[in-house]
């Protein structure tokens, strides 16, 4: 659990419905937790990472505005090698795997009043 420092993308400057130039689309910086599990394998460990960060999508450029809430999901499969003996006071490891993020639907307002999804 703890704070998450999101980062989106950018790319060629677009006019909106409202006036505004948008250049800029991100996630915002918000509150995620999630979850590790894993078993013991020897002298290493084999595991699944799961996190969750609950959020708002917002897009930036002469202004900035806020499109809908988004959940970021995150998904990873791991492997730690663990170094010394299991009676040592401490063990360094080395941690590699493979993952995904997955980024949930985002409904919001258009500008002229229509609901739509991203």
């Amino acid at each position: 659990m703890g704070w998450t420092f999101a980062d989106g993308v950018s790319g060629d400057a677009r006019l909106a419905g409202d006036g505004n130039l948008y250049d800029r689309v991100d996630p915002k910086d918000s509150f995620g937790w999630g979850i590790d599990i894993g078993i013991l394998a020897g002298p290493g460990e084999v595991g699944f990472i799961y996190g969750n960060q609950p959020t708002t999508l917002e897009i930036s450029g002469t202004n900035t505005r806020e499109i809908g809430d988004i959940s970021v999901n995150t998904y990873h499969g791991a492997f730690a090698y663990n170094f010394g003996g299991s009676d040592a006071k401490v063990v360094p490891y080395v941690l590699g795997g493979f993952g995904a993020t997955s980024y949930g639907g985002v409904d919001f307002t258009r500008v002229n009043g229509q609901a739509a999804t991203i």
